[in-house]
C-alpha cells in the first residue's frame, strides 16, 4: 500500500514539476548564473557536475522518477547528483511538452472511447472516427437526429404522441431545417391543441430553410385551414402570390377562399394594388369574386359567362363553373363545363357533373354519374370527390356503397390512405348510414393505433342535425383529411368570423 502511495504521490508531484522547475531554471537563466543563485542544485555543494546533490528531489519517494522532468540527475556511487555544473542548468521545456501533450492525448483517446461506447450503446449509427476526428463531429448531430426521428417514428406507430413530441422537439433544435420532422411536430402541436407552437416551428423551419419556403407555407396553409384562422390565411396568401409563379394557383385560390368565406374584399382589392405585377386572370377573378361578395349575383353571373376561348391557367374555368354551381346557375355551369372540357380531368367534370345533377334533383343522370365515379374508386381523388359530394348532398345509400367499394379494395392504411378512409367515414356520418361508418371506423383503427376520437368527434357533429351552431375548427385540426374535404365542411358548416 506504501509503495502505491509513493507513486500516487510522484505521480502528481510530476505534472507540477515539469512547469516549476522548468520555470524556475528558465527564469535563473534569463538572469544568468552569475546573479542568481541555481535553484535546483544544493547550495551548500560545491555545484560541479557529479558532485552537487539535487535539491528539486528531496521529497520524491523515488529520485529517479524526476529524470522525467530532468534528465541531468545522474545516479552515482554516492547517490544521486546533478551532471551539470551550476553555470550549465538549464529547463528542458520539450519534456514538458512531451509530457502534458501526452497526457492530454491519452485524455482525449480514453474520452473519445468512452464516448463512442456510449453512443453506440444507445443506438447512434457512427464510426469512431466521427468521434475521434473533431472536423467529423458534425456526424454526431446528424446521428442524433437520426436516433430521434426513429424513436418518433415508433412512438407515432404505437400512438404515444407526448414521446414522439419530445424526440420531434430534440431533432428539430438540433436541425431546424429537417424539413420532415418540423412538419410532423407542427402537426403533432396542433393536434394536441397547441396551434402557436405548430406556428412557431414551421415559421423556423422556413427561416433556416428559405429556399423551400413555397413548399413549407403549403402545408403551413393546411395548419390554417383546419383551424379557419382565415386572417393569417390572407395574409400568407398575399404574401406568397407573387412570389412564385409555379405556386400561383393555390394561393389565389387560398385567398379567393378565405375571403369569401370572411366576406372581406379588401385582400382582393390590394391585388390590383400589389407592387409584384400579377397576371390578367388572377386579377379578373379577384374582381368577380368582389361582385360576389357584395351580393350582385346577376352582374357576377355575367362575368363568370364572359370567358375567354383561350386561358393563361385551367383554374379560370374551373374557377368559373365552381361559382355558377355555388350561386345556383346550373345550366351555365354545365354549358361552360362542355365548352372547356380539356381543361378538366375526368374526375373533376364528373364531379362538378354530380353536383349541378344534385342541384337540379336529376336524380337518373346523378345515379349513372355516380356509379361511372364509384368505379374509379381505386385512385384516391375519385374517392375523396365523392365523399366530398355525398357530405354537400348526404344519401344513405350512396354513402353505403362507398364504403362497401372501399372495404372491399381493403386499402392499407397509410398517411396517405387514411385522410380518404376519414372522409367517407364523414360522409357516412353524414348521410346517417351509420353502419357502414362503424365499419369504416373500425378499419382504421385496425390499422392504427390511435383511437381516433376527434373523427369521431366530427361524425357526431355531422350527424346531429339539432346543433344549431357545428363548430368543426374546433375538431379539423386533429383529424387528417384531404383538403377538398376541409373546403367543404366548411361550407356545410362555416366557422365563425374571428
Amino acid at each position: 500500500m506504501a509503495g502505491v502511495t509513493g507513486w500516487l504521490g510522484d505521480f502528481f508531484r510530476l505534472w507540477w514539476a515539469l512547469l516549476y522547475w522548468n520555470a524556475r531554471k528558465s527564469w535563473y537563466r534569463f538572469r544568468g548564473p552569475g546573479r542568481a543563485r541555481c535553484p535546483c542544485q544544493n547550495f551548500s555543494d560545491s555545484g560541479r557536475a557529479l558532485e552537487t546533490q539535487c535539491e528539486a528531489v528531496v521529497f520524491w519517494r523515488e529520485p529517479g522518477r524526476f529524470r522525467r522532468v530532468c534528465p541531468l540527475l545522474t545516479r552515482t556511487p554516492a547517490g544521486w547528483r546533478c551532471a551539470a555544473d551550476a553555470a550549465d542548468v538549464r529547463p528542458f521545456w520539450g519534456r514538458a511538452a512531451a509530457g502534458y501533450g501526452g497526457a492530454l492525448l491519452a485524455c482525449y483517446l480514453a474520452a473519445t472511447v468512452t464516448v463512442f461506447a456510449v453512443l453506440r450503446q444507445v443506438g447512434y449509427p457512427l464510426g469512431y472516427a466521427s468521434v475521434l476526428l473533431p472536423h467529423r463531429w458534425g456526424d454526431i448531430r446528424r446521428a442524433q437526429e437520426a436516433v430521434y426521428a426513429a424513436r418518433a417514428e415508433r412512438d407515432l406507430a404505437a400512438g404515444n404522441f407526448s414521446a414522439a413530441i419530445l424526440s420531434l422537439e430534440v431533432v428539430h433544435q438540433r436541425n431546424p431545417a429537417n424539413e420532415a420532422a418540423a412538419l410532423m411536430l407542427a402537426q403533432l402541436w396542433q393536434l394536441s391543441g397547441r396551434p402557436h407552437l405548430a406556428d412557431a416551428v414551421l415559421a423556423r423551419t422556413i427561416a433556416a430553410s428559405p429556399e423551400n419556403r413555397a413548399v413549407l407555407a403549403q402545408q403551413w396553409y393546411r395548419l390554417l385551414l383546419a383551424r379557419a384562422d382565415f386572417p393569417q390565411i390572407k395574409r400568407m396568401a398575399l404574401a406568397l402570390l407573387a412570389e412564385d409563379a409555379s405556386q400561383r394557383v393555390p394561393w389565389l385560390n387560398a385567398l379567393l377562399y378565405a375571403c369569401g368565406h370572411t366576406k372581406d374584399p379588401e385582400p382582393l382589392a390590394q391585388l390590383a394594388r400589389s407592387p409584384a405585377p400579377l397576371p390578367g386572370w388572377c386579377l379578373a377573378l379577384a374582381a368577380i369574386e368582389q361582385t360576389i361578395i357584395a351580393g350582385r349575383r346577376d352582374e357576377a353571373r355575367v362575368q363568370l359567362l364572359r370567358m375567354p376561348a383561350r386561358t393563361e391557367s385551367n383554374f379560370v374555368p374551373y374557377y368559373h363553373v365552381d361559382r355558377l354551381l355555388a350561386l345556383g346557375y346550373n345550366r351555365e355551369a354545365l354549358m361552360l363545363l362542355e365548352q372547356h372540357a380539356p381543361s378538366f380531368s375526368a374526375v373533376e367534370a364528373s364531379a362538378f357533373r354530380l353536383r349541378a345533377f344534385a342541384q337540379f334533383g336529376w336524380l337518373p343522370s346523378l345515379q349513372s354519374e355516380f356509379d361511372s365515379l364509384l368505379a374509379t374508386l381505386a385512385a384516391p381523388q375519385a374517392a375523396t370527390l365523392l365523399a366530398s359530394h355525398l357530405l354537400r348532398f348526404p344519401d344513405a345509400g350512396r354513402a353505403a356503397a362507398l364504403a362497401d367499394r372501399l372495404i372491399a379494395l381493403n386499402p392499407e392504411i397509410t398517411p396517405q390512405s387514411y385522410p380518404v378512409v376519414a372522409a367517407a367515414y364523414l360522409a357516412c356520418r353524414r348521410s346517417r348510414a351509420d353502419e357502414p361508418a362503424t365499419r369504416l371506423l373500425a378499419m382504421l383503427q385496425n390499422n392504427t393505433a390511435s383511437r381516433a376520437r376527434a373523427l369521431e368527434t366530427a361524425g357526431v357533429m355531422l350527424a346531429d342535425s339539432r346543433r344549431e351552431q357545428v363548430r368543426l375548427d374546433l375538431v379539423l385540426p386533429a383529424v387528417a383529411l384531404p383538403i377538398e374535404i376541409i373546403y367543404t365542411l366548411f361550407d356545410i358548416h362555416p366557422p365563425p368570423t374571428r
